[in-house]
């Protein structure tokens, strides 16, 4: 499970995506309380839910999420990207899909 966690941590962190800016325009939008919940809080809460709901949990060392990156880094740079150096969904799913496919073989 923590092999899960780290992967999602690169993957999100490749495709420029954090938990705190994804969520803080919803929380502003609506207009509730929770608006004045400042980043690194909704950061730590959206990744114990995340952990809770995938039945995973708990930190990723550094080393670990190096490694991984090592192990991604060819088929990232081969990937088409945007203009802001992301990957669309579906390349994004053939990476994690390769990946994982690769490590259960």
């Amino acid at each position: 499970m923590a092999k899960l966690l780290a992967l999602g941590a690169l993957l999100a962190a490749l495709a420029g995506l954090r938990a705190a800016e994804a969520w803080s325009a919803v929380v502003e939008h609506r207009g509730s309380m929770r608006g004045t919940t400042d980043a690194r809080t909704l950061d730590r809460d959206m990744g114990a839910a995340m952990g809770e709901a995938l039945g995973c949990g708990g930190q990723v060392d550094e080393a670990h999420l190096r490694a991984l990156e090592r192990k991604l880094a060819p088929m990232w740079r081969t990937l088409a990207k945007n203009a802001e150096g992301n990957i669309d969904r579906r390349s994004l799913r053939y990476l994690v899909h390769r990946h994982f496919n690769r490590e259960s073989a």
